[in-house]
């Protein structure tokens, strides 16, 4: 039986071998897909003399058992396959009297015929490492930037593994709109586990390339893989973190980020503003290896709901994690100035992070408690229907990559007030989309706010340029310069 499945096996190969260039790159996105009755170890010995005698240039084995209905499931197959054991169905229940046996689903890549390797079916394996996955509480927009490049790199055929974080609650292993996420380590751990969580996914499915999300302390990627590198950052955290967090610990983030330039020389960087780019060519980095790939919005979530109409009152929303680098005390502090002029005017906090508490308090202190709302960690639904009812986004935070949620509220017909600090500067278009203002300055926040509250005509003609600057960011074009970044990456010099 096996012998026979080894001669059809090598027949196929056959046909492939005897394909013009053209026809083997037509070719190359179907799998090769061959189902066995017996024990694998024979079977793979037969594959790899037949890709031996073809010329194939590699063998690669993906999960096996299309049984397998859950990622552990899955993850029990893969070991089962090393381990050269037969698989049936393996759900707890005994179903010795009918055993079911897997389809093995074997993938050749081979030579295309002008030097190029071609993978069949899965494409390219994109590896990606960040601190946080999307379905964390503590997600913000570095998290919605990265998995939306996953979700279009699935789309295109490539198969992406997200490595991040463990957090309460959270599977080890979990499959994603379009891409998978593994988990370890913890919050505060998780730059240690990375190397550790790599190696062991990388033995058994090589990365093609690594996208290395450098966001808070950095992982030093390029020290444990020998997979092209493109590092994604939003932005460094530099000084700017030692308004975080206590002096000593501030100091060795700070010092963290110091090896970077030397670790990732040869790696390129996808920025997403030019805030950073700059940041990065004034730390010595080579404005060579730098590509501003700007983020996205879902327009199909982000959007004016004419079924939502602005509050009766005036209202002022901020969106994002509460930590001390946002400055959100600013807008507290600048409340008071504000209600002087439009007494009705209240805040809508929505998010969370561990600054709310602190932040609750000053509101108690300075006599606003009963105008500012904090509502926690919110759904995605209601998250959006807060900025569509706010009259006016306010960002008053020390230092962005870019400024995502202010480009969200402008997809939804809301114009923002921000901080004239790097990263939101290039997410605000400032007298047509919302107004900057120095960063630090109470009264210049309270002034700008004010002014846009008291002026309707005004601020509605800046709603329609906000929505018109919205339409020109999609993730679609952010995924596709992705693409093209990884693709020279790969490239051979």
């Amino acid at each position: 039986m096996e012998r026979r499945h080894a001669l059809h096996v090598e027949r196929d190969c056959r046909e492939i071998a005897r394909l013009t260039a053209e026809e083997r790159r037509d070719a190359v996105d179907r799998a090769l897909h061959v189902g066995w009755r017996r024990g694998f170890a024979g079977t793979r010995k037969s594959l790899e003399h037949a890709g031996a005698r073809l010329g194939l240039t590699r063998l690669r084995e993906l999960h096996a058992d299309d049984a397998a209905s859950t990622p552990r499931d899955a993850a029990s197959a893969n070991r089962r396959i090393e381990e050269h054991e037969p698989v049936g169905r393996h759900d707890g229940r005994d179903h010795s009297t009918r055993r079911e046996r897997p389809t093995w689903r074997i993938l050749l890549s081979f030579d295309s015929g002008d030097g190029r390797t071609l993978a069949t079916g899965a494409g390219l394996h994109v590896v990606a490492l960040n601190w946080r996955d999307l379905r964390n509480p503590l997600a913000g927009g570095a998290e919605v930037h990265l998995e939306k490049i996953l979700h279009h790199l699935g789309r295109r055929g490539h198969r992406c593994t997200l490595i991040s974080s463990r957090f309460p609650g959270a599977p080890a292993v979990e499959e994603a709109d379009g891409y998978r996420v593994i988990r370890g380590g913890g919050a505060n751990t998780f730059n240690l586990a990375v190397p550790f969580l790599f190696r062991r996914l990388a033995a058994r499915e090589p990365p093609d390339v690594v996208l290395d999300d450098i966001n808070k302390i950095p992982f030093y990627s390029p020290l444990f893989t020998r997979a092209p590198v493109l590092a994604v950052i939003p932005h460094f955290m530099g000084a700017a973190v030692f308004r975080e967090v206590n002096p000593l610990l501030a100091a060795g983030v700070y010092a963290l980020e110091l090896p970077v330039r030397h670790i990732y020389r040869r790696c390129h960087f996808e920025v997403i503003s030019e805030s950073t780019r700059d940041d990065l060519i004034a730390r010595g980095f080579p404005a060579e290896r730098i590509a501003v790939v700007h983020c996205g919005i879902d327009r199909t979530v982000y959007r004016r709901d004419p079924s939502v109409p602005k509050t009766p009152a005036s209202s002022l929303v901020y969106v994002g994690r509460i930590k001390r680098y946002k400055s959100l005390d600013h807008l507290v502090r600048a409340l008071p100035l504000v209600r002087r002029r439009v007494p009705d005017c209240t805040v809508t906090v929505v998010g969370d992070g561990d600054g709310l508490g602190a932040l609750s308090a000053l509101a108690r202190r300075l006599g606003v408690a009963d105008a500012v709302r904090f509502t926690g960690f919110v759904p995605l639904a209601e998250k959006v229907r807060h900025l569509q009812a706010a009259h006016v986004l306010v960002n008053p935070s020390v230092k962005e990559g870019w400024g995502l949620t202010n480009v969200e509220g402008n997809a939804c017909g809301t114009v923002c007030v921000a901080a004239d600090s790097p990263g939101l500067r290039d997410s605000v278009l400032d007298g047509r989309t919302g107004l900057l203002y120095p960063y630090g300055d109470l009264e210049a926040l309270a002034d700008r706010v004010v002014r846009l509250l008291t002026d309707p005509a005004r601020r509605r003609q800046m709603e329609d340029e906000a929505l018109a600057w919205a339409t020109t960011l999609t993730w679609e074009r952010c995924g596709e310069e992705t693409l093209r970044l990884i693709e020279r990456v790969r490239a051979p010099g």
